[in-house]
């Protein structure tokens, strides 16, 4: 189905899913949310957040939705690591 992922951030952040580019919130700015659409296949994706923190207070929360869910911050359950 199709997901949608965004990124709300103070400073800049991005998100890809592979080696694609969903969300793109660059720049020096206060808390601000950017997303993005990708169509995904059943079966783990790799995920990769970047995050940088300019001056002044910080942070970074990271959400989706996706085929029967509204948006939600992506719980733990639905992320492993492999090395």
């Amino acid at each position: 189905g199709v997901y949608t992922f965004a990124t709300n951030s103070d400073d800049g952040s991005a998100l890809f899913i592979g080696n694609t580019l969903v969300v793109n919130n660059d720049n020096n700015h206060p808390m601000s949310k950017q997303s993005g659409s990708i169509p995904l296949a059943a079966g783990k994706h790799r995920i990769k957040v970047a995050y940088f923190q300019g001056t002044g207070t910080g942070g970074l929360v990271v959400s989706w939705s996706g085929p029967g869910f509204g948006e939600q911050t992506i719980p733990a359950s639905a992320l492993s690591h492999a090395p």
